[in-house]
């Protein structure tokens, strides 16, 4: 839901990463991230790690469908030494999807040495509608059906960009939870509205949760991801039972301030909430640098700082909230207990 920068080419500027979704998706591709250390301080890891989750904390969604090699592997070791277990990779489209299959399968049949399980969803994101087509289905179809699958997405509504006519995006929307009804897949869903800046909302929040009655969706099988919306929005959605995950845009000082507040009043109960970093995007404030994450770009070993930051929204220890979060994942994702096994 984080408005994204502007995609046109400008000649005195850098392109700067997309936060709050993947620019795969639509088409400008991630930037390479930053060269690793070769070794991991463990030392540093130890004071910054959450512990106390059986098998991890799990990341709900990372866009690292392309890395591979010694960048995927220290990004993993980093990971497990933060205290993560799992990782699920997000699918944006079938090109991103399938690499993320693949991705997981890999590192799967390597017996997940880094001590970081990888995980998958399948989905089309709303910028790329556009692409979707009758084979596209059938490899969606294919694609859910894999173990290692665990949700149907990232799917959803962008009125920020419109890179996909809204009307397209609501015919493809509509598909994918055909899919996902299919196969009973939960739902890992973007839904991001016009910004305040670019003129008066569209209403791709009502539009979402219309699609998802049509559908006849059962609330318990919906995360609504990269939630950084209003405190109004959060309330409905928490009303209907859908889950929430949270990015370290909590941990962001002054943009994450209201959304610290929601939360602080009660609009998100932790029963309905999970974590996810979003990687490369929303790396939150305060990481220390001796992790080794460098620059803007964020990984699944920053998730401590986000469970920090919500433990201090919930008046709880962190290692509490991080069994909480941990136990609602498990039970939403049921492929994550058994797939690839």
């Amino acid at each position: 839901m984080e408005v994204r920068p502007d995609k046109k080419k400008v000649k005195a500027k850098k392109k700067r990463p997309v936060e709050g979704g993947t620019a795969e998706s639509s088409g400008a591709g991630a930037p390479p991230p930053p060269p690793a250390p070769a070794e991991v301080d463990m030392e540093a890891f130890g004071a910054y790690a959450v512990r106390g989750c059986a098998g991890g904390m799990v990341d709900i969604g990372a866009n690292i469908a392309k890395l591979m090699g010694k960048d995927l592997s220290r990004m993993l070791q980093r990971g497990a030494a933060a205290g993560v277990g799992k990782v699920i990779i997000t699918g944006t489209s079938e090109k991103i999807s399938l690499a993320a299959q693949k991705t997981a399968q890999q590192e799967t049949a390597r017996g997940s040495t880094s001590g970081v399980r990888l995980f998958f969803t399948a989905g089309v994101h709303p910028h790329d509608a556009k692409s979707w087509t009758g084979e596209t289905e059938a490899a969606m179809r294919a694609l859910m059906k894999d173990p290692l699958c665990v949700a149907a997405g990232e799917m959803g509504l962008d009125y920020d960009r419109m890179f996909s006519p809204r009307e397209v995006q609501l015919e493809v929307l509509a598909a994918q939870l055909r899919l996902a009804a299919e196969t009973q897949l939960p739902l890992f869903l973007h839904e991001r509205d016009r910004g305040v800046d670019r003129g008066a909302a569209l209403g791709s929040h009502k539009d979402l949760v219309a699609a998802l009655d049509a559908a006849r969706v059962p609330p318990a099988r919906v995360c609504v991801h990269c939630f950084t919306a209003s405190e109004a929005d959060l309330r409905d959605y928490i009303a209907r039972g859908y889950f929430i995950g949270i990015t370290g845009f909590i941990a962001m000082g002054k943009r994450g301030a209201a959304l610290r507040a929601a939360i602080t009043a009660g609009a998100l109960p932790l029963s309905r909430l999970m974590i996810e970093t979003d990687a490369p995007y929303m790396k939150p404030d305060g990481v220390p640098p001796a992790l080794g994450v460098v620059g803007r770009q964020n990984e699944p070993c920053t998730l401590p700082t986000t469970v920090r930051a919500l433990a201090e929204c919930y008046g709880l220890p962190e290692g509490d909230v991080a069994a909480a979060v941990t136990r609602n994942t498990l039970a939403f994702f049921p492929r994550l207990g058994g797939g690839g096994e």
